[in-house]
């Protein structure tokens, strides 16, 4: 324990302190798909059912993965 209460070097700090580190958001794989999740506003609320039917209709939904997370029981979806 030769390094309690000293201070470290950090080798990652100059890449990104001078803009040439990468970070997850700077990727962009072909097909990723990107999620949203939205917190309800009322505490230990039960959900009856999720209507997915406008999620559905909207430009680069993909129809699949919302048709899987309508099948998932509340509380899994993580």
């Amino acid at each position: 324990m030769t390094h309690v209460g000293l201070p470290l070097r950090r080798r990652e700090d100059t890449r990104f302190l001078t803009g040439a580190a990468r970070y997850l958001d700077d990727f962009d794989p072909e097909g990723a798909l990107q999620l949203a999740f939205v917190r309800s506003p009322h505490a230990h609320a039960r959900l009856g059912t999720i209507d997915v039917e406008a999620a559905r209709a909207a430009p680069g939904v993909s129809a699949e993965h919302v048709a899987e997370l309508r099948q998932r029981p509340v509380g899994l979806l993580g």
